[in-house]
């Protein structure tokens, strides 16, 4: 959603819901500030998705839960304004919330109250969530141009591999790397993704959820990636096919302390645009696998990816604000098709 719209949205629910409690509009609104929360891994956290401020936290809406709370009360919105309000009790000391009663905190976590599928789709954005045995966003594409981001078939791993979201406007790595495909967990076509909205969709499988992008692009004539549970693994699948031949990678980006360092190689580049040239430290590989693992938060993530008949590299590129960086992996086949796997386990 659109902040603004929303915090507009909210103010007017709030009073409107006084004299007409029943009208649809506020239970709309109501329900929009709970689906969000599905793509929470921890409840406090969000990712920040396409032109999304980084890092989100929930507490930074207490205010428009407030307001949803007004709207139409529901046992999950009173239980996600007593777990903000436990953690930050200032957060609902503004003018407006003078004038509404504080709910009762819920008597359960709002992450118990919410449906808790292992598999959801968010299909009207793009997204698909799984929840277990690690937990992954999954995006298709984006509906429309306004604030996209060049991300389609990516991949979220949080708090392990985060969405970066974006910096301010003017920075320099705004157009020039944040918004590329470079700086996301997917796959790049040449070093890029098209610049126009494509049609894709997210879908259930069996054990797990895919995402397709449904029409073709530059020679691409198709592309999936699927997340699957298996033997207590996720298992990530990623799939593009060609007309030609043409340079494909794939890469994936943690946040946490990645046991890479150790590793012997080659310095190497990958490419000097398209955001490419803000990799740093880059050196070419020579596994057959790589399984390491990643700490951050107290938490440990084992990453199992087969490597033969691909090109590996490890770089560092930037993070969230640029002044830091992150570990990088990135996978390189030249060929018309290309098919990458990784595995993820819980530490």
């Amino acid at each position: 959603y659109h902040y603004y719209a929303m915090l507009a949205l909210g103010e007017f629910c709030a009073v409107f819901a006084n004299e007409h409690p029943c009208d649809e509009v506020n239970s709309i609104f109501s329900s929009a500030m709970l689906t969000p929360l599905k793509l929470s891994h921890d409840g406090r956290h969000l990712p920040s998705l396409n032109d999304g401020w980084y890092p989100i936290e929930v507490d930074k809406y207490a205010e428009l839960f407030f307001y949803a709370y007004a709207a139409k009360p529901r046992d999950e919105i009173a239980a996600v304004i007593g777990e903000i309000e436990e953690r930050n009790p200032r957060a609902f000391q503004t003018p407006l919330a003078l004038f509404f009663p504080k709910p009762t905190k819920g008597k359960k976590p709002f992450f118990e109250l919410l449906a808790k599928d292992t598999a959801e789709l968010l299909s009207g954005t793009c997204l698909a969530v799984l929840r277990e045995p690690v937990f992954a966003v999954l995006k298709s594409g984006v509906l429309e141009e306004w604030h996209k981001h060049s991300d389609m078939l990516s991949l979220i791993l949080p708090p392990f591999s985060d969405d970066l979201g974006t910096c301010a406007y003017g920075h320099p790595l705004y157009e020039g790397y944040y918004t590329k495909a470079v700086s996301h967990n997917t796959v790049t076509v040449d070093l890029k993704q098209p610049k126009e909205v494509l049609k894709t969709h997210v879908e259930r499988t069996e054990n797990g959820v895919r995402a397709i992008i449904d029409d073709s692009w530059e020679g691409v004539l198709s592309a999936e990636r699927s997340l699957t549970v298996s033997d207590g693994a996720l298992v990530d699948e990623t799939k593009i096919k060609a007309s030609g031949v043409h340079t494909i990678d794939w890469l994936l980006h943690f946040d946490g302390e990645a046991a890479l360092s150790s590793l012997k190689g080659k310095e190497a580049s990958l490419g000097e645009e398209n955001g490419y040239e803000y990799l740093s430290e880059v050196r070419e590989i020579f596994p057959d696998e790589l399984d390491f693992e990643v700490k951050k938060d107290g938490n440990v993530l084992r990453v199992l990816i087969p490597c033969k008949g691909l090109r590996v590299f490890i770089a560092k590129a930037p993070s969230n604000p640029a002044i830091k960086t992150r570990a990088t992996v990135v996978l390189r086949k030249t060929a018309s098709e290309a098919c990458f796997l990784a595995k993820y386990f819980k530490g």
